[in-house]
Protein backbone atom coordinates (compact mmCIF):
# COMPACT_ATOMS: atom_id res chain seq x y z
CA UNK A 1 0.00 0.00 0.00
CA UNK A 2 2.81 2.41 0.85
CA UNK A 3 4.50 1.95 -2.52
CA UNK A 4 1.22 2.46 -4.33
CA UNK A 5 0.46 5.70 -2.50
CA UNK A 6 3.91 6.99 -3.41
CA UNK A 7 3.38 5.96 -7.02
CA UNK A 8 0.01 7.74 -7.33
CA UNK A 9 1.38 11.30 -7.69
CA UNK A 10 3.85 10.10 -10.33
CA UNK A 11 1.72 7.80 -12.49
CA UNK A 12 -1.80 9.06 -11.60
CA UNK A 13 -3.07 5.50 -11.44
CA UNK A 14 -3.87 3.16 -8.54
CA UNK A 15 -5.17 -0.41 -8.64
CA UNK A 16 -8.77 -0.77 -7.46
CA UNK A 17 -7.91 -3.11 -4.56
CA UNK A 18 -5.23 -0.69 -3.35
CA UNK A 19 -7.77 2.13 -3.53
CA UNK A 20 -10.10 0.18 -1.24
CA UNK A 21 -7.36 -0.83 1.22
CA UNK A 22 -6.04 2.75 1.33
CA UNK A 23 -9.52 4.19 1.85
CA UNK A 24 -10.18 1.72 4.64
CA UNK A 25 -6.88 2.54 6.35
CA UNK A 26 -7.36 6.30 6.08
CA UNK A 27 -10.90 6.16 7.42
CA UNK A 28 -11.08 3.20 9.81
CA UNK A 29 -7.57 3.41 11.27
CA UNK A 30 -6.50 7.05 10.97
CA UNK A 31 -10.06 8.45 11.26
CA UNK A 32 -9.51 10.99 8.48
CA UNK A 33 -12.48 12.74 6.92
CA UNK A 34 -13.31 10.82 3.73
CA UNK A 35 -14.13 14.05 1.85
CA UNK A 36 -10.78 15.76 2.38
CA UNK A 37 -8.46 12.88 3.17
CA UNK A 38 -9.41 10.75 0.24
CA UNK A 39 -12.12 11.80 -2.16
CA UNK A 40 -10.72 15.24 -2.91
CA UNK A 41 -7.11 14.08 -3.17
CA UNK A 42 -7.91 11.11 -5.39
CA UNK A 43 -10.02 13.28 -7.70
CA UNK A 44 -7.05 15.60 -8.09
CA UNK A 45 -4.53 12.80 -8.69
CA UNK A 46 -6.26 10.04 -10.66
CA UNK A 47 -6.38 10.25 -14.44
CA UNK A 48 -9.31 7.84 -14.50
CA UNK A 49 -11.13 9.66 -11.71
CA UNK A 50 -14.85 10.21 -12.03
CA UNK A 51 -16.29 12.58 -9.45
CA UNK A 52 -19.61 10.79 -8.92
CA UNK A 53 -18.13 7.30 -8.91
CA UNK A 54 -15.23 8.36 -6.72
CA UNK A 55 -17.43 9.91 -4.03
CA UNK A 56 -19.88 7.00 -4.03
CA UNK A 57 -16.99 4.54 -3.68
CA UNK A 58 -15.57 6.49 -0.74
CA UNK A 59 -19.01 6.57 0.89
CA UNK A 60 -19.37 2.80 0.34
CA UNK A 61 -15.96 2.20 1.90
CA UNK A 62 -16.61 4.25 5.03
CA UNK A 63 -20.13 2.83 5.37
CA UNK A 64 -22.32 5.89 5.05
CA UNK A 65 -25.33 6.52 2.89
CA UNK A 66 -27.45 3.55 1.89
CA UNK A 67 -24.93 0.96 3.11
CA UNK A 68 -26.44 -1.67 5.40
CA UNK A 69 -23.32 -2.83 7.31
CA UNK A 70 -20.78 -0.03 7.71
CA UNK A 71 -18.62 -1.47 10.47
CA UNK A 72 -18.03 -4.82 8.73
CA UNK A 73 -16.10 -3.30 5.83
CA UNK A 74 -12.51 -3.11 7.03
CA UNK A 75 -9.86 -4.10 4.51
CA UNK A 76 -6.70 -5.70 5.84
CA UNK A 77 -3.68 -5.21 3.55
CA UNK A 78 -2.21 -8.56 4.62
CA UNK A 79 -5.40 -10.56 4.15
CA UNK A 80 -6.13 -8.73 0.88
CA UNK A 81 -2.71 -9.37 -0.62
CA UNK A 82 -2.31 -11.92 -3.37
CA UNK A 83 0.77 -13.44 -1.73
CA UNK A 84 0.17 -14.74 1.78
CA UNK A 85 2.25 -16.96 3.96
CA UNK A 86 0.41 -19.72 5.77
Amino acid sequence: MDADTHELPETHFMHNRVRMVTASFLNKDLHLNWRLGGAQYSEEQLLDGNSASNRLNWQWNVGIGTDAAPYFRIFDPILQSTVRSR
